[in-house]
């Protein structure tokens, strides 16, 4: 019994009779398709980001902290120069009250000196901070969002990225360019995208390598872009009239731009915001 089940499987496996013999079964005429060339595109992109012109708005424990230490440090401090004229002062209206038949000099006092200084600070116009907090409460429904994104000082506390789009196209992006022969380094490429944007355009570079790579396929064509980051200088002004949409962004807006999740990972691996 166990050698007919012995024979069995060898039939199975090695196509045998039950004699040892090879026969002849049926062949399959598999065809393989040839291998597609592949081709590689490569791109350098730049990230230019305007940096924070003013600090944020302190947060509650930030307040309470900093309430903290500037008590503690008026407690250690010296008396100032306006606090020492404010006892001279004192000592000066003690001893004019024991002598009253003393000449009265007119004297600016620690007091009236105050008062005049705050008349002037009340008088005083700020600028607008232009934070981020009072831009989101201010345009929440503003159906013209778009439109304000356009000005790079909107909001002047917090970073801003620079993003592109090409004409009648819905796809935002870093702005870039292909790497052409005449370019002798990625870096060169770089600039050249910045100056595709507009020539009055300044950013300043910061290193000459790469701080990433995105990498997709699109059937045969593989496409490599190189990443650089730069901040910006002046010229935001002149983007008006340049061929491309633009608008400018904070870290946390990409997501609402950038639909490409692989994409938008790459980017947040090399863009920081604190």
């Amino acid at each position: 019994m166990l050698v007919k089940k012995s024979r069995f499987i060898l039939n199975s496996i090695f196509g045998l009779n039950i004699n040892g013999k090879k026969f002849l079964g049926t062949v399959v005429d598999s065809k393989t398709e040839p291998l597609k060339a592949l081709s590689t595109k490569l791109y350098a992109s730049v990230c230019v980001e305007r940096m924070p012109i003013i600090t944020c708005d302190m947060n509650d424990l930030e307040n309470r902290y900093s309430n903290l230490i500037n008590e503690i440090n008026v407690r250690r401090s010296l008396l100032s120069n306006h606090e020492l004229r404010h006892l001279k002062d004192l000592e000066r209206a003690k001893k004019k009250k024991g002598n009253d038949d003393e000449q009265e000099l007119v004297i600016e006092t620690a007091v009236d000196y105050e008062d005049k200084q705050l008349k002037q600070l009340k008088s005083f116009n700020f600028t607008k901070r232009n934070t981020s907090a009072e831009f989101d409460k201010e345009n929440a429904q503003n159906p013209n969002k778009k439109l304000l994104l356009q000005n790079i000082d909107y909001i002047l506390d917090k970073k801003l990225i620079l993003l592109v789009s090409e004409p009648n196209s819905s796809v935002w992006q870093l702005p870039k360019v292909d790497v052409s022969l005449n370019d002798v380094s990625l870096r060169q490429t770089a600039e050249r995208a910045i100056r595709d944007l507009n020539e009055k355009l300044e950013v300043d570079f910061l290193g000459n390598a790469p701080v990433g790579v995105f990498k997709s396929k699109q059937d045969s064509l593989i496409e490599k872009q190189y990443f650089f980051k730069a901040q910006y200088k002046s010229g935001a002004q002149f983007l008006a009239s340049s061929k491309f949409d633009f608008v400018w962004i904070r870290k946390d807006e990409l997501k609402d731009f950038i639909k490409n999740k692989d994409y938008l990972e790459c980017l947040n691996n090399f863009i920081l915001d604190f």
